[in-house]
């Protein structure tokens, strides 16, 4: 989509969130008895919604709300397997 908007004023951004704490784990588990957990760090809500935020008032090509998200994904790159 970036590419297709290339030259427009619409920017998009990919947001990479890490496992971020939300009421779908307790919907989870109190609706079908499933605990589920993210595995790594995690976020709030209200950290994603800030970059989110920042995004569209400065727009990015890539946010990542939590410091170690990008670290991540640099490791990934590295270290694929």
């Amino acid at each position: 989509m970036r590419a297709e908007f290339s030259g427009t004023r619409i920017a998009v951004s990919v947001v990479m969130p890490v496992s971020t704490a939300t009421e779908f784990r307790y919907a989870m588990e109190r609706d079908y008895g499933h605990s589920v957990s993210g595995l790594g760090p995690t976020q709030s809500m209200d950290d994603v919604a800030q970059a989110v935020v920042r995004c569209v008032q400065r727009p990015r090509a890539e946010v990542y709300p939590h410091a170690s998200a990008r670290a991540l994904t640099i490791a990934n790159a590295i270290l694929p397997g």
